[in-house]
């Protein structure tokens, strides 16, 4: 498991996001489905952002909702990352 606050761990390996673990959850799976579901929203909001970028000339206004689109799954999953179970929270239990 990455531990994104050590400056030791190798630069290749992506810090992750999500550090703790529901009770009952094998650790390394569930830090692995979590990190890896916004691993992959991230990629793929970047990918529209890319792709409102080549098309926004063409179509202003479809750029403009989807970008509005983009915008609110963005939040929600940095509002889904705060409502995961913190290290101290998993700690607790």
């Amino acid at each position: 498991m990455n531990n994104p606050h050590n400056q030791h761990d190798p630069i290749s390996e992506p810090s992750d996001f999500i550090v703790g673990v529901p009770r009952g959850d094998h650790p390394i799976t569930a830090e692995h489905l979590a990190n890896k579901a916004i691993a992959l929203i991230s990629g793929a909001l970047s990918e529209i952002v890319d792709v409102v970028g080549v098309h926004q000339d063409m179509a202003p206004r479809s750029a403009c909702l989807v970008l509005e689109l983009t915008g609110m799954l963005a939040d929600e999953t940095i509002k889904w990352m705060h409502q995961w179970p913190s290290v101290n929270a998993a700690e607790e239990q």
